[in-house]
C-alpha cells in the first residue's frame, strides 16, 4: 500500500496532466470585433480603425488566427485619409491570467490588454503602419467583442 501511495504522489508533482499544457479560463476562439480609437503618433496625426473583424484559433493560452477586412482614417491637420486593412495574420497570442497580447502581420501591429468580461476585451495598441505611402507609428486604445 506504501509503494502505490508514493507513486501517486510521484505522479502528481511531476504534472499528471496527461501533457496538455498551460490553460485559461478565457475562450476567445471564434470572431471577435476590433476597433481602436485615438491612435496619436504624437505630431498631430489622429487615427482610428472601424469595422475590422478578428478570427481566433486557440490553444490553451495560446492563440492565432486572422484580421479581416476594416478600415483605418487618419487625420493630420485639415488632411484627412484612409484606406482598407485587407486580410492579415494574427500571431503570438497568448492569455496570461485576464491579460491579452497578440500581434498582426509580425511587429508591425501590437495589442495587449485585459478581459473586461469573457467576452470583451480593451487595451493599448502599438503600430506601424501606411496609409497612402505615409508610415505612421502610432499608441492608442483598442476594443474588442465577440460576435
Amino acid at each position: 500500500m506504501r509503494l502505490t501511495w508514493g507513486v501517486c504522489l510521484l505522479a502528481a508533482a511531476c504534472g499528471g496532466d496527461g501533457g496538455t499544457g498551460p490553460t485559461t479560463s478565457h475562450q476567445i476562439a471564434g470572431e471577435w470585433t476590433y476597433e481602436t480609437r485615438s491612435l496619436q503618433d504624437g505630431l498631430g496625426t489622429w487615427c482610428a480603425t472601424t469595422g475590422t473583424t478578428l478570427r481566433y484559433n486557440q490553444a490553451g493560452v495560446t492563440f492565432s488566427g486572422s484580421i479581416l477586412a476594416g478600415t483605418i482614417t487618419c487625420i493630420h491637420g485639415s488632411d484627412t485619409t484612409g484606406g482598407h486593412l485587407g486580410v492579415g495574420q494574427v500571431q503570438n497570442g497568448v492569455i496570461h491570467g485576464d491579460s491579452i497580447e497578440f500581434y498582426v502581420d509580425g511587429n508591425t501591429w501590437r495589442s495587449f490588454g485585459t478581459f473586461i468580461t469573457p467576452d470583451s476585451a480593451a487595451g493599448t495598441v502599438n503600430s506601424i503602419f501606411v496609409v497612402q505611402g505615409t508610415q505612421y507609428i502610432l499608441v492608442g486604445n483598442w476594443y474588442s467583442k465577440r460576435k
